[in-house]
């Protein structure tokens, strides 16, 4: 309870971000929802004692006084489980090799050949690392060298603070390497200064839109050199779902606002500008089964419309599927309409933050999210952090626990 009451603040910003409108202020716990932890708590324990529980009452009273015998069987099967053990974790990983990366739940069947290969291999482990210790006396060795002598509970607890080790250094190197790829994606497609949207845009994407004399004053302040236009859709890929975005292929001052995965960025742009072409995302190139040289069918306002695919962008805003094709094309095939975005490339010397601070002196009274290129990557990391509060704290209470079953065994 006390975990959950300092988490509600981290919680409530990871769901807001991602589902809700309304933030959570405060923990509200039913009182069957204490019973079920009691219960879960108490059955786990009874389970887990049951079996050595039923080997003491099957024993006849004077073995009792006697070597353990669970432990012994414990010590004479350590070899057989570790090979067993091998074995499972061999099968696991030959089967995430051969179909890991075209069947999506094959990371979870590896974790579970992991939670059942780990604890086979611990009894030997245990045992051939404390029969090699010299404990000269009552310390901290005597106490690791005592783990081996009573295998048929340690184990287990060793077995469980490994499998959490494993899973928080599995987990450790998923959240930081996805981070790390997303400020490589920042960094190779943001290269406007400003970025100004309507303030509803985070929800509601496509019909948030700039006011055309808005965005005609914006393309002719003093100090900005070149604009970057951003139009939005939502329209159907056979009964898909996905994002169509417009944007001017053409601009000079952007060099690279795609990072490409299959394709040659300037061969793709040229191909959206001359023929209509699209640039789609990696998850609608997955889910959909398309890639360069095949043709996007989209529903449009007169029909099916293909457009050919000149190449597939890395993107982490859209899990649904995106496209992206020139903004002349996109007005040609579905007609005119108001724009959502507006980057701006400022004269070199102005600093972008100042520049945002007179935008928000001169159009205060309107609805508008003006960030400089700085705070709006910062904004996403942000965002990213939240997102995964979660999942750290989860992290740290298993490797807590581990450690506390281990402690008190």
């Amino acid at each position: 309870y006390a975990v959950a009451s300092l988490s509600v603040e981290r919680v409530s910003a990871t769901l807001t971000n991602l589902y809700l409108l309304d933030e959570i202020e405060t923990l509200r716990l039913p009182a069957w929802l204490y019973a079920l932890g009691a219960a879960i708590g108490v059955g786990g324990a009874v389970a887990g004692a049951l079996l050595p529980a039923l080997d003491v009452t099957r024993r006849d009273t004077r073995s009792l006084l006697v070597a353990y015998t669970l432990h012994e069987r414990t010590d004479a099967g350590a070899l057989r489980l570790l090979l067993l053990g091998c074995l499972v974790l061999a099968l696991g990983l030959a089967g995430y090799l051969a179909f890991g990366r075209d069947w999506r739940p094959s990371g979870f069947v590896l974790c579970v050949f992991l939670l059942i290969g780990l604890p086979l291999l611990t009894p030997w482990m245990v045992k051939q690392v404390t029969h090699r210790m010299r404990a000269p006396g009552f310390g901290l060795l005597y106490g690791m060298k005592a783990l081996g002598l009573r295998l048929q509970t340690t184990s287990f607890a060793v077995a469980a603070l490994g499998v959490a080790v494993s899973m928080l250094i599995g987990i450790t190197l998923m959240v930081g390497s996805f981070r790390r790829t997303v400020e490589i994606w920042i960094n190779s497609t943001m290269n406007a200064d400003v970025y100004i949207t309507t303030q509803s845009w985070s929800r509601a994407r496509g019909a948030a839109t700039l006011d055309d004399t808005l965005v005609g004053e914006l393309d002719g302040l003093p100090g900005v050199t070149d604009v970057d236009r951003l139009r939005q859709l939502f329209v159907y890929a056979a009964d898909r779902r996905i994002s169509l975005v417009g944007i001017d292929m053409g601009l000079s001052a952007a060099p690279k606002r795609f990072e490409l995965l299959e394709g040659e960025l300037s061969e793709a742009e040229r191909r959206c500008r001359e023929e209509g072409a699209v640039i789609i995302s990696e998850p609608l190139s997955r889910k959909a089964g398309l890639g360069v040289g095949d043709t996007l069918w989209l529903s449009g306002p007169s029909g099916e419309l293909g457009f050919p695919v000149a190449g597939v962008s890395y993107d982490y805003g859209n899990e649904a599927g995106a496209a992206t094709m020139d903004l002349a094309a996109l007005e040609r095939a579905f007609g005119p309409g108001r724009i959502n975005n507006m980057a701006l490339y400022l004269e070199d010397g102005i600093d972008p933050e100042s520049f945002v601070d007179g935008l928000k002196a001169r159009y205060g009274d309107l609805p508008l999210l003006i960030r400089s290129e700085r705070a709006l990557r910062e904004q996403v990391l942000e965002i990213f952090d939240q997102t995964f509060a979660v999942t750290r704290l989860l992290q740290l209470m298993s490797l807590l626990i581990a450690v506390c079953g281990i402690t008190l065994t």
